[in-house]
């Protein structure tokens, strides 16, 4: 199984997803916090964040780093500090992070496919409804990627994954996406 296991020089899809037991949902303000806590769990863990997408009950990043244990303490401090404030923010107390996942991404197509899938979540979930959205929407770095990358080619991959039905199961189809596999094989395997 590729989750919590370490694969050296490789780069890591992670989901954090808010426990089951509460209602939080995250607002602008809760949303700056995790902004704000994972740019600096990163910095402080030597931790490259490629891609991320914050939505309104959980979070998606692809990350690079060379060691175990910085990606463990990053993703420690990550949901030990936004847990903390967020709790402060909401006047809540108890755990709000489930554990999270962790997928190493073996080539270049899952890398596409998964970058693609983190940008394009805002859109899936209804929290933005177009790409013009998207381009503003400050919790995901699509607008910071259009300047790397040609937005257009951005955009047609967004679409060819968000052809996902909701009622499929999401972590199979992760873990297809993370071995190399496309939306195709997913569907035609399930």
């Amino acid at each position: 199984m590729l989750k919590y296991q370490f694969y050296p020089e490789r780069k890591y899809f992670i989901t954090y997803s808010l426990t089951d037991q509460i209602i939080v949902k995250f607002d602008d303000p809760l949303k700056e916090i995790i902004l704000n806590q994972f740019n600096k769990a990163a910095k402080n863990n030597n931790v490259n964040i490629e891609y991320f997408a914050i939505l309104n009950n959980h979070l998606h990043l692809i990350i690079d780093c060379e060691e175990q244990k910085q990606r463990k303490k990053f993703l420690k401090d990550l949901a030990g500090a936004s847990a903390r404030l967020i709790n402060i923010q909401t006047n809540r107390e108890g755990q709000l992070w489930k554990k999270y996942y962790a997928w190493a991404i073996f080539d270049e197509l899952a890398y596409a496919n998964i970058s693609a899938y983190i940008l394009g979540n805002p859109l899936r979930h209804g929290i933005i409804h177009s790409f013009n959205e998207l381009k503003k929407y400050k919790y995901c770095n699509f607008q910071e990627l259009c300047k790397e990358f040609d937005q257009e080619e951005l955009e047609l991959r967004i679409m060819s994954i968000l052809k996902i039905k909701k009622h499929e199961d999401e972590n199979m189809f992760l873990e297809t996406l993370c071995k190399g596999g496309t939306l195709n094989e997913f569907r035609d395997n399930n």
